[in-house]
């Protein structure tokens, strides 16, 4: 089974799409028991997504970590070096 894994401005594409499809952040906001202005701020980026806001929309957050492999942390620091 794959898993699907998107960024948040997905999320908030989705988000918009949904809004546009209720009738506006209005309606969606109703639908779903959530404050309008809250949506609007997660529409904007000015907040982050809720648990409600991501189920409503059937998503879950979910957290990765990485191993940083060497070749890259070297990288990292000449960029860094770089741009001082």
């Amino acid at each position: 089974m794959s898993i699907d894994i998107y960024d948040e401005m997905v999320v908030r594409r989705r988000l918009l799409t949904h809004c546009q499809l209720m009738g506006g952040v209005e309606g969606f906001a109703r639908h779903h028991g959530l404050n309008p202005i809250y949506v609007r701020e997660a529409l904007r980026g000015q907040t982050m997504l809720s648990f409600k806001l991501l189920r409503a929309l059937g998503y879950e957050r979910v957290t990765r970590y990485v191993e940083i492999v060497p070749e890259q942390e070297s990288e990292q620091s000449q960029r860094v070096g770089d741009a001082g």
